[in-house]
């Protein structure tokens, strides 16, 4: 079973660590990012100035109490309005860290689980947190700094429910829709779909049946999908058309 692809067009920034990094980070940044976010597997962040590269916050700082340890990779994406990042695994928390305030504390928000995707919503107000095991997607009120829904797909024990947002995705980030619900993939019906979670919690099958997406990007407008499915046979792969909230199938390919 090859590993599903999501994507949307608008990521603004999204870096995790390596263990390459463990020696020495190498900063990226994607268009529209005011800054480029780097962290480390000592479980420290530097956040750089986009355009000119310049260091603006390193937490912990230079010889102060060192960060714990990250065990799993550290998630980021940047907040222009609020002059923030959102990192997730920070210390086995999601954090909200100030480019601004550099005296500011890290804000912590315990999420029981380790992450493995994070997004900020395009009005800015939410964050789409997953779990990795714990087969739970989280709604997060940026201004409040609290989960404000949640949607359980059963526990990491359950049967056939082991696979969603765990490692059987290429890309687990959550993929925001026009209409304020975000779309990630699962493997819940043992094939590799797409599922959509309004801002109550309620889950939706975006995708179904016994056939895979292989891939699927959003368009800039957050109206419809391209996505690469075996709809039409196991063996041939084809290029769809689909409405982002989900629908028919119109053949490209």
């Amino acid at each position: 079973m090859r590993p599903l692809v999501l994507a949307s067009m608008l990521v603004c920034l999204s870096t995790s660590a390596s263990a390459a990094a463990k020696a020495k980070a190498k900063p990226k940044a994607t268009p529209g990012a005011p800054v480029v976010v780097t962290s480390r597997m000592d479980g420290s962040v530097s956040i750089f100035d986009r355009a000119s590269l310049k260091l603006l916050r390193r937490v912990p700082e230079e010889g102060g109490a060192p960060a714990a340890p990250s065990t799993w990779p550290m998630l980021s994406v940047a907040d222009p309005a609020r002059k923030s990042v959102y990192v997730g695994n920070f210390g086995g928390s999601l954090a909200r860290i100030s480019w601004e305030k550099p005296a500011e504390a890290p804000a912590l928000l315990d999420l029981g689980a380790p992450l493995a995707g994070l997004a900020l919503s395009p009005d800015g107000t939410l964050l789409a947190v997953n779990g990795v095991k714990d087969l739970v997607v989280r709604f997060v009120d940026v201004d409040t700094w609290k989960e404000s829904a949640r949607a359980s797909l059963g526990t990491a024990t359950d049967e056939p429910k082991h696979k969603p947002l765990t490692f059987g995705v290429a890309s687990p980030h959550p993929v925001w829709l026009a209409d304020g619900s975000f779309v990630f993939a699962t493997e819940q019906s043992g094939w590799s779909h797409l599922a959509r979670v309004r801002p109550d919690g309620t889950v939706d099958a975006v995708t179904s049946g016994p056939w895979e997406v292989r891939e699927a990007t959003l368009s800039r407008d957050r109206r419809e999908w391209l996505v690469q499915a075996s709809r039409d046979g196991a063996s041939e792969d084809h290029l769809y058309r689909m409405p982002a909230a989900g629908g028919a199938l119109t053949r490209l390919t």
